[in-house]
C-alpha cells in the first residue's frame, strides 16, 4: 500500500505551497484534482498553472478530473505525461475513453459495483471516493470500502486506490481491505505537522 498525497489547489499559490510540502515529504507520486465548477460545485488551478508549476518538479502525476467535459482536459493533461488521469464514470459519455491505457476510472460514492461491472475489463485502475468529490474536509464513507472486495471478486486485476476522508484515524479501517494506494489530502496537507502524519501513515501501513 502505498500513501498519495491528494492536492486539490483553488489556486497557484495554494498549489506551489502544496507541491512543496509533498516535495519535502519525499512523495514520489501525488495525485492533482482538477475542477471545473459543473461537475462538482468548485474550481480548482488550471492545466496551464499546473504546467507551469508542476515542471520544477518530478512527482509521477495522478490527475482526478472532476469535470463534465472529459476530452476538453485530455489532449492538454497529455502533454503533461501523467501517470494516470481518472475519470469519472458519472461524466463518462464515451465508453471508449477508458480504452487509453493511463485512463483509470473514478466512482462517486453512490455508485454501485454493479454499474460499472461491464466495462471492468477495459479499466486499468479505479478509484473509490470514500467522501463527495469536490473539497477537502468531507465526511468518511466507510461503506465504500467494501467495494474494493466487490471488485476483487469479480476477478478485477487492476489498481485499485481510496480517495477521501483519510486521516490517521480513518487510514485503520482502509488498511483492512488491502487498497493498491490511499490518498490524503486536507488532513495531510493542511496539517501543522504533514511530515508527522505521513511517517504515521507509514507505521500504519507497516503495523
Amino acid at each position: 500500500m502505498k500513501i498519495v498525497p491528494a492536492i486539490l489547489a483553488n489556486d497557484i499559490e495554494q498549489f506551489k505551497k502544496y507541491l512543496k510540502i509533498c516535495a519535502d515529504l519525499g512523495a514520489d507520486e501525488i495525485q492533482i484534482d482538477i475542477a471545473d465548477g459543473k461537475f462538482v460545485n468548485n474550481t480548482t488551478v488550471s492545466i496551464s498553472e499546473i504546467k507551469q508549476v508542476s515542471s520544477d518538479y518530478n512527482f509521477k502525476m495522478q490527475f482526478h478530473l472532476m469535470v463534465e467535459d472529459i476530452t476538453q482536459y485530455l489532449d492538454e493533461l497529455n502533454q503533461i505525461n501523467p501517470n494516470i488521469i481518472y475519470i469519472h464514470y458519472e461524466a463518462l459519455n464515451k465508453k471508449d475513453l477508458i480504452e487509453n491505457k493511463n485512463i483509470g476510472l473514478a466512482i462517486n460514492p453512490q455508485t454501485a459495483i454493479e454499474n460499472i461491472k461491464t466495462i471492468l475489463p477495459q479499466v486499468s485502475s479505479i478509484l473509490i471516493m470514500t467522501v463527495e468529490p469536490g473539497f477537502y474536509g468531507g465526511k468518511f464513507l466507510a461503506e465504500n470500502l467494501e467495494k474494493i472486495n466487490q471488485l476483487r471478486e469479480l476477478n478485477f486485476n487492476g489498481k485499485i486506490g481510496i480517495d477521501g476522508g483519510v486521516n490517521n484515524e480513518t487510514i485503520k479501517e482502509v488498511i483492512k481491505y488491502q487498497p493498491d494506494f490511499i490518498c490524503s489530502g486536507g488532513y495531510l496537507l493542511n496539517n501543522e505537522n504533514p511530515r508527522e502524519v505521513y511517517d504515521g501513515y507509514q507505521e500504519i501501513i507497516a503495523g
